[in-house]
């Protein structure tokens, strides 16, 4: 290791928002993996089954962007101690697993039940298995990483970080502080509504709640659970369930 990267290295180590420059860069590197995919400028697309081309985006992200940008992460930053995997939602949650588990059901079953009665669902009837990988494992791996883990802790660290430098100028300091984590909470929830497609009321529901369950926790495993039942109702595979044994 030569001396310039030394001093970077301890230059990111002893900058006081340590953790939100690594978050910052990390994320950048995920955007800038996956904007040629994005914009369609990778052919991705080399195997044709029933139909539909393989690999499909969420199955490039989860085996491919996700993967790489993880090792990126570890060679540059985990390896170096400037962030830690813990720190990225790899853990089992403040309180331990069965509080993030729990936690994790609660708010999937709390989202199911507004996409079951608010949400015009389908019956899947071609590649049940192949949606279903799509919809309930891979996204709420990459994605709850991508939105909960770098995007929203970027924007909240952020948030910090100027309201530390007004704590000392105003009265209402606990006022403003509250006021503004739950704005940033429905903006990122807002905003994950609208990368998918537009807003929409169990998009932006479940934004919230899985911003609201990543800032109790810190782990990326309770936001998951609940993303995979709330993709398991609104992808139709609890109405084929429903509709067979019924």
């Amino acid at each position: 290791m030569d001396t310039k990267q030394k001093l970077t290295i301890e230059t990111i180590r002893t900058n006081p928002n340590r953790k939100l420059l690594v978050i910052s860069i990390i994320l950048f590197v995920y955007l800038i993996i996956s904007l040629p995919i994005e914009l369609g400028l990778v052919p991705l697309e080399f195997l044709i089954v029933n139909g539909t081309r393989l690999p499909t985006f969420q199955i490039v992200q989860l085996l491919l962007v996700f993967p790489i940008v993880l090792i990126v992460t570890y060679l540059f930053f985990i390896k170096h101690k400037l962030i830690s995997w813990q720190e990225l939602g790899f853990n089992l949650g403040r309180n331990g697993l069965f509080q993030t588990v729990s936690l994790g059901l609660i708010g999937g079953i709390i989202q199911g039940t507004i996409l079951f009665f608010t949400s015009n669902q389908f019956l899947l009837k071609n590649q049940v298995w192949l949606n279903f990988i799509e919809k309930c494992i891979t996204a709420p791996i990459w994605e709850e990483f991508l939105y909960r883990v770098l995007l929203f802790t970027m924007v909240e660290l952020s948030l910090l970080l100027y309201l530390k430098r007004i704590e000392n100028k105003t009265n209402y300091y606990a006022f403003t502080k509250y006021t503004w984590y739950f704005s940033i909470i429905f903006l990122a929830a807002i905003v994950f509504s609208l990368v998918h497609g537009g807003l929409s009321i169990y998009l932006v529901s479940f934004g919230v709640i899985a911003n609201l369950l990543f800032i109790k926790t810190r782990s990326i495993i309770t936001p998951s659970i609940t993303h995979f039942i709330s993709n398991f109702v609104a992808g139709g595979f609890l109405y084929l369930i429903l509709d067979s044994i019924f």
